[in-house]
């Protein structure tokens, strides 16, 4: 006889659906983590873009993140507040498939550095 049975193959569909229902989760956690790297770079960028423009303007006040030409990464939306004169707040809001990331949720910038996140695990592993 050639070919094969069918509870062979059955048994390969079988180890086929394990080996997806394991490898399909650490896939979208990778995804999201890339994702999220992405909207770390943009707050870091957006900061260094805002130090400039106070050393050039004196002053955080008038600041936006479109007359400083920072755009979006794909899936946040990046927020920027002007806390009087001399302070801010970046923030970076996950939208799309990206809003499903309850473990850090929105990545905050401060003015002095300080890192914030909205989530439920641990600032390091967010930042």
């Amino acid at each position: 006889m050639r070919g094969f049975s069918l509870i062979e193959l059955l048994v390969v569909l079988a180890i086929i659906a394990i080996l997806a229902s394991i490898s399909y989760p650490l896939y979208t956690n990778t995804i999201r983590k890339s994702h999220r790297s992405g909207a770390k770079t943009a707050l870091m960028t957006a900061a260094n873009t805002l130090e400039r423009f106070r050393i050039i303007q004196g002053t955080y006040a008038g600041a936006n993140l479109n007359t400083l030409g920072v755009g979006n990464p794909p899936h946040y939306q990046l927020n920027l507040h002007i806390i009087g004169s001399e302070n801010y707040l970046l923030s970076a809001t996950p939208i799309g498939p990206q809003a499903q990331d309850i473990h850090c949720g929105q990545l905050s910038l401060g003015q002095n550095g300080q890192k914030q996140i909205s989530g439920t695990g641990p600032l390091l592993e967010c930042w």
